[in-house]
């Protein structure tokens, strides 16, 4: 027959035995996820980085298809008024193609992720 102290089996573990191996874990998880971390920011970085230069890119190319239709056009009815007699109709194409300019020079600059500079005019 077993007695009440026969029923119970005490068991003893070492605290170094389970304590160093638990720090140890931790401290190689700690140091793989900052690891982790560092590569995935520069990465991060890198792409922001060359997004911004085809964003820059794109709207530098933008400007040039917008402008150049638009500054020959308005170059051509200049000449178109001084020769004609239509200097009136010619006038006011002239005065649409300028608020045309006007309005694609604002798309262009809002669109612009860099800083507006300032211009002082004297």
């Amino acid at each position: 027959m077993l007695t009440q102290s026969d029923s119970f089996t005490k068991v003893f573990v070492a605290t170094t035995a389970v304590l160093v191996p638990a720090l140890l874990a931790g401290t190689i998880a700690l140091y793989l996820s900052a690891v982790l971390g560092f590569i995935t920011a520069r990465l991060l970085i890198r792409l922001a980085r060359q997004t911004r230069a085809d964003e820059r890119a794109f709207i530098r190319r933008a400007r040039h298809q917008l402008r150049t239709p638009l500054t020959g056009l308005n170059t051509r009815l200049q000449l178109l008024e001084r020769a004609d007699g239509m200097g009136a109709v010619v006038a006011e194409l002239r005065h649409d193609t300028d608020l045309l300019i006007e309005a694609v020079d604002e798309v262009l600059r809002d669109s612009d992720p860099r800083p507006p500079r300032t211009h002082f005019k004297p």
